[in-house]
């Protein structure tokens, strides 16, 4: 999720995004290098909410409880998961798809990298099953 309130001088109007909210005025926009934006990976219904009072150990969950990412590594084991180090993959397993790898296929100069992401994808999915 972009937080883009940097990128435009007023807010915009619901409708009609090249106007401002009065629905008259033009809308001034600043491009994403004058003004750089925040950007925020968000969760997409999968989130549970624990007691901060409670044990680690009294969280674990069952696999395959509806991450989205059939790639998880403590899905394949036949034990309960610790649900915060799934998010971390899962996040890392976002990046690396979304970003890394689109960069790296769409940049010639870039193809080197993508033994170096295939070892360090491999060293993460080792160090989540060891948590």
């Amino acid at each position: 999720m972009m937080d883009g309130s940097d990128i435009c001088a007023s807010p915009i109007h619901p409708f009609r995004s090249n106007k401002q909210r009065d629905g008259v005025t033009n809308s001034r926009f600043f491009t994403r290098t004058a003004r750089p934006v925040k950007y925020y990976l968000i969760d997409f219904g999968h989130a549970k909410v624990y007691d901060s009072n409670i044990s680690l150990e009294a969280t674990l969950d069952a696999p395959g409880w509806g991450a989205g990412d059939s790639t998880i590594p403590e899905f394949t084991k036949d034990a309960d998961c610790n649900p915060f180090s799934v998010d971390v993959y899962c996040m890392g397993n976002l990046i690396r798809q979304e970003f890394t790898e689109v960069i790296v296929l769409l940049s010639s100069s870039l193809r080197f990298a993508q033994p170096l992401i295939r070892v360090i994808n491999t060293f993460l999915e080792d160090v989540v099953l060891a948590l």
